[in-house]
């Protein structure tokens, strides 16, 4: 059997289900296929207002856990019949899980994924590696980000360089042969999907053109920057249930005549320059920085970026063959596929993890 490993994947952005197949080896990989489906729209209205209101009875949640996996094993089972490829095939998903809660400065540190591997791996007939952040944690790390480790792998041949993934939330990985760094920078789309949707009632800004038209607002953009969270140096990851509308309000209170369009332009510099600073930082001038996610596709953001940064190049990892929509997916296929044959998922300089950990439990079909 062909050494082929499945990723699915759910972001901060809530806007899909995203699955890749794989095959690895210690030097490379093949992507067989890809694919994005759907999240049913009622449980992704509820698990947006899970994260926004912040509490659920346990019912709710447990609700909630149950619909996550069978919405995967939906998926995966669609995904594999469109490809023709029967689950013995599969050696194993790599299943991520619904995040609504990351604490990683919490008295007793946690994070907290929906899905259940058990229901996933009955309903695929695949067995399954879940839970892939705690065992980090455990070992004194913050979790996340976890990228860094498949960005050193995919992107190995064109260091030094910077992998920058604006999901929900925006991490930077910088890929230099003597070592790896990564971090979450702050908000990468959460905050601009957000926002439209409140005033305009659109997912998200469709290559950046409503915060193309708009202008920046310099005091909205300092009193943001003043958040403690960007001063704080690394290792730190955040999440949605810190940068979201609640998060922009108090910011606001002085500003109400402002035009919605304007502070969807200012929240997109928000995330430019908080990138640009950190990359700025790290990475040598002249060298390419690639950028994947959703985030890849908003020529507006890109655009400030490079602006931002004119000794760098700023490119979506397409331009290199990488489709920056499944990068997510293909690092928990690689997740699953470390996990199966025993090596760390985990990189300590980055998360601060005191060790390099095997990552996640097995879930046998």
């Amino acid at each position: 059997m062909e050494n082929l490993y499945l990723g699915i994947m759910t972001g901060t952005s809530l806007d899909g289900i995203n699955l890749a197949i794989a095959a690895f080896t210690a030097t490379g990989y093949e992507v067989k296929a890809t694919q994005v489906l759907p999240l049913p729209s009622d449980l992704s209205q509820a698990l947006r207002l899970l994260i926004r209101e912040k509490h659920a009875d346990l019912y709710t949640l447990g609700q909630l856990d149950q619909a996550c996996s069978k919405a995967y094993a939906h998926a995966v089972n669609v995904f594999l019949e469109r490809v023709q490829m029967p689950a013995s095939q599969i050696r194993a998903i790599g299943m991520h899980g619904q995040t609504i809660w990351h604490a990683p400065q919490a008295l007793h540190p946690f994070t907290w994924q929906l899905g259940d591997p058990n229901q996933l791996a009955y309903l695929t007939h695949i067995p399954v590696v879940a839970d892939v952040r705690r065992k980090d944690m455990a070992a004194g790390g913050q979790g996340a980000p976890l990228a860094p480790l498949w960005h050193r792998y995919a992107f190995h041949n064109h260091m030094p360089t910077a992998v920058v993934n604006i999901g929900g939330i925006a991490n930077l990985t910088i890929l230099t042969p003597e070592k790896t760094l990564g971090y979450d920078t702050g908000p990468g789309n959460t905050l601009l999907d957000a926002w439209i949707l409140e005033h305009l009632h659109q997912p998200y800004d469709h290559e950046g053109a409503w915060a193309s038209r708009g202008q920046i607002l310099p005091d909205v953009l300092r009193s943001f920057l003043e958040d403690p969270y960007f001063a704080k140096p690394a290792p730190k990851s955040t999440g949605r249930e810190y940068f979201n509308l609640a998060w922009i309000e108090p910011y606001l209170h002085q500003y109400r005549r402002t035009w919605p369009q304007d502070i969807q332009t200012t929240l997109t510099e928000l995330t430019a320059v908080t990138l640009a600073e950190n990359l700025s930082r790290h990475l040598p001038p002249h060298r390419p920085i690639w950028i994947t996610g959703g985030g890849a596709h908003n020529l507006y953001l890109l655009s400030r970026l490079q602006a931002l940064l004119p000794d760098y190049s700023v490119a979506s990892s397409e331009a290199i063959g990488i489709d920056p929509d499944f990068v997510e997916a293909l690092l928990m296929a690689y997740l699953a596929y470390c996990h199966v044959n025993h090596q760390p998922g985990n990189i300590p300089d980055v998360t601060g993890a005191r060790e390099a950990v095997i990552l996640g439990g097995y879930y046998p079909a």
